[in-house]
């Protein structure tokens, strides 16, 4: 059983140390096809496969929330956003759980309750992803 404890997430290859939740989603876009008079499927066809996620991070003074960990850029330089990459490593093993490349941010969400940590929900989609790299043998 993998504990979230022991992995790590890297964007643009630099460990993201203010992480305390991520989740990701892939799917692989197919759908079933039905006949006029039929329960149940006679195919499946594929349609548009997408991957993306939410990261969970706590705000620290100055660190400039997703501009500065260069997820996205200022507002006035959206039209020129870059892409970024993600990747979920077990510290342990060295395995790649979720490998996600040219990702955008599609959205980021700040809660600073008055008596607790300022929190933030970041999520993104991507066009490229894997599941389950294995470690390079060493």
């Amino acid at each position: 059983i993998l504990v979230g404890a022991r992995t790590l997430l890297y964007i643009n290859g630099v460990a993201f140390g203010r992480v305390f939740g991520f989740q990701w989603t892939s799917s692989t876009g197919q759908k079933m096809v039905y006949g006029l008079d039929s329960s149940s499927p006679y195919e499946a066809v594929p349609t548009q496969a997408k991957a993306g996620g939410t990261v969970n991070v706590y705000r620290t003074a100055n660190d400039g929330g997703a501009q500065g960990a260069q997820l996205t850029t200022q507002f006035k330089d959206l039209v020129r956003q870059r892409y970024f990459t993600a990747a979920l490593v077990d510290r342990v093993t060295g395995e790649v759980l979720f490998e996600a490349n040219r990702c955008v941010l599609l959205n980021e969400s700040w809660n600073a309750p008055v008596r607790s940590f300022v929190t933030g929900s970041l999520s993104f989609e991507c066009l490229e992803w894997q599941n389950s790299v294995p470690s390079a043998p060493t």
